[in-house]
Order: C-alpha cells, then structure tokens, then sequence
C-alpha cells in the first residue's frame, strides 16, 4: 500500500491523539497516535499467529513510512475494521 492513502486511511480512523482497537475473529488491531512535536500512528496487528506493524510519521507535510512489517497484513486489517 502507498504511504499517503494508508496515513489518510489512518488520520480518519483516529482523528486525534489517542488509542483504539479491535478484535474479531482471531484478528486484533491497535492504533495509536501521538500529535507532539509531530503526527505518529502506530498499527499493530496479530493474526492467527501472524504480526505486522508499522510507523507513519506526518512532519512539515512530509510521510515517511518507519519499520514496515508486513504490511499486506496491516492492510487487510484496516479493511476489515475500518
């Protein structure tokens, strides 16, 4: 997945800084923001045995995407959840 298009899936999902998760069928989710001194999301995800995470971090309107671990993973999660 792009970098912008998740971090915009990701800002809608948690529109401020804070915590969320979800759980169902085997599959948890946890996303956390932090808005200081820039925007980092965290995901991590758990799937049947299977972790992914990954890191997008908003500075001055620059993306950049940190520690991408299966991101495929993360992706399928975002669309089952959100």
């Amino acid at each position: 997945m792009r970098t912008k298009p998740m971090f915009r899936r990701l800002m809608a999902a948690l529109p401020h800084e804070g915590e969320r998760r979800f759980q169902a069928d085997g599959v948890s989710l946890q996303i956390t923001r932090h808005d200081t001194p820039f925007t980092i999301i965290s995901v991590l995800v758990k799937d049947n045995g299977h972790n992914a995470w990954v890191t997008v971090e908003s500075d001055a309107g620059d993306i950049t995407l940190h520690h991408p671990r299966n991101v495929d993973l993360v992706d399928k999660a975002l669309d089952k959840f959100l």
